[in-house]
């Protein structure tokens, strides 16, 4: 079980989930990309972003993720079928940590542009039903 609070140190629109195995920041804004902050504490960084053809409709998610130099390590571009933006949103920041945590990977730096995301997993907001599931798996990966 992770928990996540948020950051006092960094921007409005970031956390950290936290647990003996997982360390995570996740930014709102994806244009403003902290990675001096990744590269100097030695976190894996991942970028993730889900894709919705129209809402609901057909819905992709897209990782990269790139060790503590800023250099590419693995990238994820797959077809998740139908359904709507935040559970793509969802399943590729699940889909990098995931990723990480298989191949030994457990301090991350978790980098989103959905701050509805963000939301639900700081502020605990409650996502509409049909997240829930999936917002529990990506908190206790």
């Amino acid at each position: 079980m992770v928990s996540v609070k948020k950051s006092q140190t960094l921007s409005k629109n970031s956390f950290w989930i936290q647990s003996p195995s997982l360390f995570a920041g996740t930014y709102g804004n994806i244009d403003a990309v902290p990675s001096m902050g990744a590269k100097s504490t030695s976190l894996t960084m991942i970028n993730s972003n889900g894709s919705a053809l129209a809402n609901p409709g057909k819905i992709g998610a897209g990782v990269i993720i790139r060790n503590h130099h800023g250099q590419f390590t693995h990238v994820v571009a797959i077809p998740l079928g139908e359904g709507t933006n935040n559970y793509a949103e969802i399943e590729a920041a699940r889909l990098g940590v995931q990723w990480c945590l298989a191949n030994g990977i457990t301090r991350i730096h978790l980098e989103t542009d959905s701050i509805l995301l963000i939301n639900w997993l700081t502020e605990n907001k409650d996502p509409p039903w049909a997240l829930q599931i999936k917002i529990y798996q990506l908190k206790n990966l």
